[in-house]
């Protein structure tokens, strides 16, 4: 099972094609043949819900991951110094709150960046408001 989870999401999503399309064939078979044994139709469909499972949490886990990895990837690069980055949030979830978190947080750099740099040039003539009382 191991060389399933390495490899890559498309192999993934081939393989398990392959296999419902080769488990489907058998239950085909088994329903025109009239299986004297319903043992065999039961593994023939455990193996297809077991297979539907599988794809089905392939599928969720792509959902969850994406937009997490988008998220650790901004991270990255905010946390190397790059204020340019921006988090744009659609989703109205945990994710997408998480997602307008962030980017409140890198509004906020920026305009800490913006009023270092008019210090460091000697404008002082600006009005500061801070982002929170403490």
């Amino acid at each position: 099972m191991k060389w399933f989870m390495s490899l890559k999401i498309k192999s993934k999503l081939i393989y398990s094609f392959i296999a419902v399309a080769l488990i489907t064939g058998l239950f085909d078979q088994a329903v025109n043949k009239e299986v004297d044994s319903p043992i065999i139709l039961l593994i023939i469909i455990a193996f297809g819900g077991l297979l539907i499972s599988i794809l089905f949490g392939l599928f969720i886990s792509k959902i969850i991951n994406d937009p997490i990895s988008r998220l650790a990837e901004i991270a990255d690069k905010l946390s190397l110094g790059d204020v340019t980055v921006s988090v744009d949030s659609i989703a109205d979830d945990e994710l997408g709150h998480l997602e307008r978190s962030l980017g409140v947080i890198i509004d906020n750099i920026k305009r800490q960046a913006t009023v270092t740099e008019k210090i460091t040039y000697g404008d002082i003539n600006f009005e500061f408001k801070a982002s929170s009382e403490k």
